[in-house]
This record gives structure tokens, C-alpha cells and sequence, in this order.
């Protein structure tokens, strides 16, 4: 009686195939071939075989007769059950999300939870159909990495320079625009100051203009040829986004953001590439969580924003200080807004390149008090 109760609850939602489901594993991405992945209950199941292969695992069994699968990673011994919310994990037992199935006569088996057995952090990108697992000891490694060296503390942290070569689309009433960026960002952590200077140029439309912002942790300070905006700090309202998202989701965001990064140790620099993510579902709640920018918020008032695909990140670093070296960056964003009750959408691509940090070079920390006379309050 109990077998025909499982059975029942089990085909009761059958399993739709993603066909597009991507999933990288420690920055690689996985070629699926013949071992589709289903999605029951918004949890993705794939072949057992598949699953242990691409997360590291040891061996696996599988126990036709009484439907069991076993799979094996160093001392972790995972027991699943086909049509069974119940698992055993090292002899203990666990509860499941979705049960494994028998899905076109191979056993399928929950992909997140076997990772997350196996000491695997897990990111699922809702907007693409993306998965990123990565193993928690390497993702620890990334983080030793990245916050080695001087970068520990903000205020041993030098004067950083780089260069910025970028460029963009951007579509907007059915034209795409393209753009193109150069120019020179200087940063000092402990003063909490950022200056931005660069040339665009837009083919047609504006060439050679020039943009400079300053930015001191309380306002940020924009000119465009000549005309000056003041409004928040960018830096500020940074610092706030990390700090709202990690209240807002409760969960560990140097996981999230590490899971989809690949890493390559060389004798004298490490490389860090891959996927970094923002999930869109807490971008309304984090900018409404702003506090004391109102200006913030009054822009952001009617607007939507959400990232279609994770950032991709090239970051080259320098193995015994942890500093940056240089950074490429690709990023997508779909943006729509109400004005005088009209819905305004873009979608901007932008690509950035910094070939080369240089640190420790000196430059004024103050905006200039002919900018700060000239602003316009936004």
C-alpha cells in the first residue's frame, strides 16, 4: 500500500526536460550530450551516472531490484531511494526536496543535493536556466586569494590606477547604439574616493565627448562636458547593495558570487574566471532598503531592472600579495522605466577591459571646488 502511495505522489507532477539548462561545475562548463536534465518542483534531476562523474565522485551503484543508488565521494557515502523524499547521508538520514525518479529507464537523481553532500556550494540562475556548483574548498581558496596580502584591511590598501578601454550597445526604441570608452579610473580605499575620467565616442551621434565623475563616499559628482550633476555616492550606494542583499537573503554572498568562478594557479599570478551573479529577485528590495538617499530612491521609482545573464569576469592577480593585475568584464542589463506615463526599455551589453593596475601612484582625494560650486543637485 505504501509502494502505491509513492508511486502516485511521484508521477503526480511529471518532469519537464530543459533543453536549454546550462551548468558549470568549479567554471567549466558541462557538455550534456545524451543525459538530458528534467525539472520537477523547480529542482533539476539528472542521470545518476552523469551526476557522480561531474561532481568528483568516487564510484556509484545503482540497485535495480530494490531501486536504490549509491554514489561515493572520499569518506561520503550518499543513499537514494527512487520515489523516496527520504535519503541517507553517512547513515544519517535527510530530507529531500524532490525525489529521484526512474525518468525514461535511468535513474535520475536530485543534482543540488548531491553537491551540496558532497561539500559542494551551489548557485541556481532562474533568469537563464543556469546551475553553478563549485567545491567549498576551492571556493575557500578563492576567497584566501582574492582578500590576500594588503587588500585585508582598507586602510593599508595603496592608491590604485588603471586603465579603461570599454565598449557598449545599447538598444532603445528599436536602434541599437554603440559606444566605445577609454580612459583612466584612480581609487584610494582609505580615503574612500574614486575618480573616473574618459573619452566616448558614439559613431554618429556624439563624438569625443568627455566624462569625469568624483566620487568621496558622500556624493558623486558627474561632468559631461562641462555640465555637473551632483547626486549619491556610488561608492556609498555599493557598499549599501552588499550590505542590503546580505540582510535581504540571509544567505552567505561570497558563496554565491564564488560559485561560478573558475581558478588557475600559475608560479606568480593566479587567474580567477567565470560567472559572478546579482540574483534579480532582490534588486527591488535591496534599492527600496537604501537608507538616506532619497534621491536613490526617487529615481529608482517606476524603474526595473535585472541582469538576463551572470557577469563574466577575467581577473589576473598576483600570487603572493593577492592584488589585482588586470580585469576584463562582460555584463548584460535590461532596464525599463516609466516617463510621463510612457514604459521606456533598454538592454545594454557593456564589455571592460583593465590591462594594467598600478599602484601606489598619487593623485588629489578632494573634488575640486570649482566642480562642487558648478553642480546641480539631481
Amino acid at each position: 500500500m505504501i509502494s502505491i502511495l509513492l508511486a502516485t505522489t511521484v508521477s503526480a507532477v511529471e518532469p519537464a526536460r530543459l533543453d536549454r539548462f546550462r551548468l558549470a561545475v568549479n567554471g567549466d562548463y558541462v557538455e550534456f550530450e545524451e543525459n538530458v536534465p528534467v525539472l520537477v518542483h523547480n529542482r533539476a534531476l539528472l542521470p545518476l551516472s552523469f551526476v557522480c562523474v561531474q561532481l568528483g565522485g568516487d564510484s556509484f551503484d545503482w540497485n535495480e531490484a530494490e531501486g536504490i543508488a549509491t554514489l561515493r565521494r572520499g569518506d561520503i557515502v550518499v543513499k537514494l531511494t527512487m520515489g523516496s523524499n527520504r535519503a541517507e547521508l553517512n547513515g544519517m538520514g535527510a530530507n529531500l526536496d524532490v525525489a529521484p525518479r526512474i525518468y525514461n529507464g535511468s535513474p535520475y537523481v536530485p543534482l543540488a543535493f548531491v553537491a551540496h553532500a558532497f561539500n559542494m556550494s551551489v548557485y541556481w540562475h532562474a533568469d537563464d536556466f543556469s546551475a553553478f556548483i563549485a567545491d567549498n574548498a576551492r571556493i575557500d581558496r578563492i576567497i584566501e586569494l582574492m582578500n590576500g596580502g594588503s587588500i585585508e584591511d582598507p586602510n593599508e590598501m595603496p592608491t590604485v590606477s588603471a586603465e579603461i578601454i570599454a565598449d557598449a550597445e545599447v538598444e532603445m526604441f528599436d536602434e541599437t547604439v554603440k559606444m566605445s570608452m577609454k580612459g583612466i579610473i584612480r581609487q584610494d580605499y582609505a580615503n574612500s574616493f574614486q575618480h573616473v575620467s574618459l573619452a566616448v565616442d558614439i559613431p554618429g551621434e556624439v563624438e569625443g565627448m568627455h566624462t569625469e565623475t568624483y566620487d568621496d563616499g558622500e556624493a558623486l559628482y558627474m561632468v559631461v562636458d562641462g555640465q555637473v550633476i551632483k547626486t549619491s555616492s556610488a561608492l556609498a550606494l555599493a557598499e549599501g547593495l552588499m550590505s542590503q542583499y546580505s540582510a535581504v537573503s540571509g544567505l552567505d554572498i561570497e558563496r554565491k558570487f564564488y560559485a561560478g568562478l573558475k581558478l588557475e594557479e600559475g608560479d606568480t599570478t593566479f587567474t580567477i574566471s567565470g560567472g559572478m551573479f546579482i540574483p534579480n529577485e532582490y534588486f527591488g528590495e535591496i534599492l527600496s532598503g537604501m537608507a538616506g538617499m532619497a534621491d536613490v530612491e526617487q529615481m529608482m521609482a517606476g524603474m526595473n531592472m535585472k541582469l538576463p545573464k551572470p557577469i563574466s569576469v577575467v581577473i589576473v592577480s598576483d600570487r603572493e600579495t593577492g592584488l589585482p593585475l588586470s580585469m576584463k568584464m562582460q555584463y548584460a542589463m535590461e532596464m525599463s522605466m516609466i516617463f510621463e506615463g510612457e514604459t521606456i526599455s533598454m538592454f545594454m551589453v557593456y564589455n571592460i577591459n583593465m590591462p594594467k593596475f598600478e599602484y601606489g601612484a598619487e593623485f588629489e582625494t578632494t573634488v575640486p571646488a570649482e566642480i562642487i560650486e558648478a553642480a546641480i543637485e539631481m
